[in-house]
């Protein structure tokens, strides 16, 4: 799987007209956003990842509550923010909210961590490569596979057209399903 990965990845360097497609993803995603939604668990793009930050941007702009992963070890765990300012960069270049320096990571997750007493609506998980029954690859961590494991939400990949497989991927047992892949091309929803 890991050259699968490493050749995606390559691929998705090179796709043409990104703010385009960014463009239609971003128009994707907003018509079929339900009118009701209140919480968007969503990670910040980086890199050549089809741009989540534009759809962002729009949930503050509406007054949908947002909330952004943060790593620690193995875990993760997703905190409200309101702004996009004062994200701190991590060694990977990923995006993550800053947590209080006085507090232990135990203590910030008691006070800040939205689940389970405020579950996400939508959560928009990160993919390298998808198919075409709703399987998804990752950056191979598995940290939405364990974050995910015994928390239910509806579950929406972005992505660019170029990096859905057409033959189904080889997954493992843990590898969550999505119910929902959006792309430049259009939207896919998956019975879950």
């Amino acid at each position: 799987m890991s050259l699968l990965r490493k050749v995606m990845l390559e691929r998705r360097k090179h796709i043409p007209n990104r703010p385009e497609l960014n463009r239609k993803i971003y128009e994707n995603f907003f018509r079929i956003m339900p009118e009701d939604t209140k919480r968007v668990f969503i990670y910040v793009s980086v890199g050549t990842e089809a741009d989540t930050r534009m759809i962002i941007e729009t949930l503050f702009e509406r007054g949908i509550t947002v909330a952004i992963p943060k790593s620690y070890g193995v875990q993760m765990d997703f905190f409200e923010v309101r702004t996009l300012e004062g994200l701190k960069k991590t060694q990977s270049g990923v995006l993550e909210p800053a947590l209080d320096p006085d507090l232990t990571i135990e203590e910030e997750i008691a006070s800040r961590a939205l689940y389970p007493d405020q579950p996400a609506d939508l959560m928009i998980l990160p993919g390298v490569v998808y198919d075409e029954r709703g399987g998804r690859i990752g950056y191979g961590l598995g940290f939405y596979d364990r974050y995910l494991e015994n928390r239910p939400c509806y579950k929406i990949a972005l992505g660019y057209e170029d990096q859905v497989m057409r033959d189904p991927l080889p997954l493992k047992k843990d590898d969550v399903l999505i119910n929902m892949l959006i792309t430049d091309a259009g939207i896919r929803t998956f019975d879950r």
